[in-house]
């Protein structure tokens, strides 16, 4: 490794979180060098090295990971939902091994709440060379591809990428490290989400500034290392430094006591502040929490950006055929992502930690980092500009069917008007020949009785039937006038 320049850490360590698909650890969890974990107590890296404690032992509440997410939502999401396998002794990476990083654990979580994303996160303890550049190890991890060669000769970039895909083998995961630093688990299986790396730095008397940031004047020595290890980015390769000012040097920076936090969005970096010899209560808790709790919510806050992508495209598919003719299939698919969104809403997305402002702040840092608020909000104000387009399309079908109904029943009145009318002039007519043929009958009837029948008799009747049909008509005739 170039250990130039050189820092003397009293205590250095990663957390290597990689994204896997669940059809891959699915596959995994009944290999044999998987241990059981107790969920409720979360896993105590007393039992890994004692060396990493100094002599000191975490508090009880940062130990106890049922009792730090207590009485929240959040703790169905992060206990009840998450499930953990660990591998105590998982062997080693050989390529580093002589640069001093070790596996001291290696840990699967594996979820149930609907969301196609476990982790596979690989906790490691810098020593020797690596402690004094832990920079060069975070580039190393975080694209291999790249930062390979800044190294030195100690470390060959393939013989790390195989380290890697045979520990993970070792443990039934069939996967290989891109040099990108994405795991490949066959076609198609590649997530978007980037792995994450979490790198905790107790430093101790005056250290020198990390090369990347050398020539800084606005930035402090802590600040160039937080982002440093945060960003996992080199001078050579990585283009989008940020600026030499104090405004930039504090972005997305908070504070757990004397150790200062800042987020990018390859990690995080927790670098202690106050010169110690040795690790205080502070440094240990700190150091547990990276491991472990500041771990689950990395993991929450990595998922959540995987659903919220996977939900982005499948709304962008939607929209491609959106408006078609078929209406019922719009209605179907926003419907079902309109149910997608309410269930990630209630059971993976939280911005906060009940009673742990320090927890609240780290997964603030973290989503703020994947821009994942944001990337809600656009979720949400398309999948409404959808369902006000459904609206609007349904007024409209309501407009027009209320059209067509007034135009049925218009007519519908008009035929049944029509109708009124025709019956009224048969029966008119019906009328107007009874009234006709009536009076000759009867008077021919009374003729007949009185005299014999005779032409004259006919013509006689007959002549006074016309005139009493003539005075009939003219008398109706005249009412309806």
């Amino acid at each position: 490794m170039d250990l130039t320049p050189t820092i003397a850490p009293v205590s250095a360590s990663i957390a290597w979180i990689l994204p896997v698909p669940q059809a891959v650890t699915a596959a995994a969890i009944h290999h044999e060098k998987w241990g059981e974990l107790d969920q409720t107590k979360g896993w105590d890296l007393a039992e890994i090295d004692t060396r990493w404690w100094h002599g000191r032992q975490p508090t009880a509440a940062v130990r106890d990971r049922a009792s730090w997410f207590v009485r929240s939502r959040l703790a169905t999401a992060v206990t009840a939902d998450a499930h953990s396998l660990i591998s105590l002794r998982p062997g080693g990476l050989p390529s580093l091994a002589a640069a001093g990083v070790c596996v001291a654990a290696i840990e699967l979580r594996r979820h149930t709440d609907g969301v196609d994303l476990d982790a596979v996160c690989l906790h490691l303890n810098l020593d020797g060379d690596a402690q004094q550049r832990p920079d060069l190890v975070a580039q190393l991890l975080r694209r291999p591809g790249r930062a390979w060669h800044l190294a030195g000769p100690d470390v060959d970039r393939n013989a790390f990428l195989h380290d890697v895909e045979q520990l993970l083998g070792d443990h039934g995961l069939v996967a290989k490290l891109t040099q990108g630093g994405y795991l490949y688990c066959g076609k198609g299986s590649r997530s978007e989400v980037r792995p994450q790396i979490l790198t905790h730095l107790i430093l101790n008397g005056e250290v020198p500034p990390p090369p990347l940031l050398q020539d800084y004047q606005n930035w402090d020595v802590h600040q160039q290392w937080a982002y440093a290890l945060a960003s996992g980015a080199n001078a050579e390769l990585y283009f989008r430094l940020p600026p030499d000012r104090r405004e930039a040097a504090e972005a997305s920076t908070t504070w757990l006591g004397h150790t200062m936090i800042r987020s990018e969005q390859d990690g995080a970096a927790f670098i202690s502040t106050r010169e110690v010899d040795r690790p205080s209560v502070e440094n240990v808790d700190t150091q547990l929490l990276v491991h472990g709790r500041f771990l689950d919510l990395t993991v929450l806050a990595m998922r959540q950006q995987f659903f919220l992508e996977r939900h982005a495209n499948e709304l962008v598919e939607t929209a491609r055929t959106f408006g078609g003719a078929d209406e019922h299939d719009d209605l179907g698919e926003v419907i079902g992502h309109e149910e997608r969104l309410l269930r990630f809403r209630n059971r993976l997305w939280f911005t906060g930690v009940p009673s742990r402002p320090e927890g609240t702040a780290v997964l603030r840092l973290l989503q703020s980092q994947y821009g994942s608020p944001e990337l809600l909000d656009d979720i949400a104000g398309e999948q409404a500009d959808m369902v006000r387009i459904l609206e609007l399309r349904d007024s409209r079908r309501r407009r027009i069917a209320g059209e067509r109904a007034e135009e049925s029943r218009r007519q519908q009145t008009e035929l049944t008007q029509r109708q009124q009318d025709e019956q009224q002039r048969t029966r008119q007519v019906v009328e107007t020949g009874v009234a006709l043929l009536t009076p000759p009958a009867v008077l021919s009837g009374l003729a007949a009785l009185l005299v014999d029948p005779s032409w004259r008799l006919f013509l006689g009747t007959f002549l006074v039937s016309l005139t009493v049909v003539v005075l009939a008509l003219l008398f109706l005739r005249s009412r309806r006038s």
